[in-house]
């Protein structure tokens, strides 16, 4: 198991010795694979992914694209999770999303990206699962298509006729934990998007998942069902 922490976790420190103790002094959530909730001083002994509950809270490496493997072909396409950078649930609406997909430090050299987050305005299914393009609203991921992650090489899956990705994947969105904020529900079908990524409010809560699982968890994950609309965290974004 490695260990990560967010080093951009205000007032967090190491602390010396074998135990690899972090003490953590801000409102932290501690996401990475089993999420845990802390409000205030503590001190504790885990080996988990940290992310702030403020803006500008930042994570570790991102999977990027290696040099000379950067190329799409038809029929094959890219996911890459957004990070370092991070985000609340007010990115502009859907437009404002679709844009912070292509303007981050892990985004491929080539091609265009779009958010895979689902609104009003844009959705994979209105059943669960769906099978059928009919069902599709604006999505983003393509019918019939396979996915890489950022490298071009690790398989992700391949989608239906629908555009959606059948669970468990063949390999994760990412080999690391991220919290992405989705708005979709573990079934494709549409889940809590802060009043179509308009709101940064603490009362609004919001559909997010884990990019190192491999269950409809990538999309909404139990874990982290006490993210609001204010937290600073990561996206999905998808080729096109």
């Amino acid at each position: 198991m490695k260990r990560y922490m967010n080093p951009h976790c205000a007032n967090s420190q190491l602390i010396s010795g074998t135990s690899w103790i972090w003490r953590i002094q801000s409102l932290c959530a501690v996401v990475f694979r089993k999420v845990l909730q802390i409000a205030g001083p503590c001190t504790m002994s885990l080996t988990l992914f940290v992310s702030c509950a403020q803006e500008g809270s930042k994570s570790a490496t991102p999977s990027v694209a290696p040099a000379g493997i950067d190329q799409s072909p038809p029929g094959k396409k890219r996911l890459y999770v957004r990070v370092p950078e991070d985000n609340n649930g007010n990115m502009g609406g859907l437009a404002g999303a679709d844009n912070l997909c292509m303007n981050s430090a892990a985004k491929p050299a080539t091609g265009t990206y779009k958010a895979v987050v689902s609104g009003s305005s844009r959705r994979a299914c209105l059943n669960p699962n769906c099978t059928t393009a009919s069902e599709n609203l604006n999505w983003v991921m393509k019918p019939l298509t396979t996915y890489y992650r950022a490298d071009g090489v690790t398989l992700i899956g391949t989608t239906n006729a629908a555009g959606i990705l059948a669970f468990p994947l063949p390999a994760s969105i990412n080999e690391m934990g991220y919290a992405m904020l989705t708005g979709l529900n573990g079934d494709w079908t549409t889940g809590q998007n802060c009043n179509d990524w308009t709101s940064a409010a603490g009362a609004n809560p919001v559909t997010a998942g884990t990019a190192d699982l491999s269950t409809g968890a990538s999309l909404s994950d139990p874990n982290l069902v006490f993210l609001n609309c204010s937290f600073g965290t990561h996206m999905l974004c998808a080729e096109q």
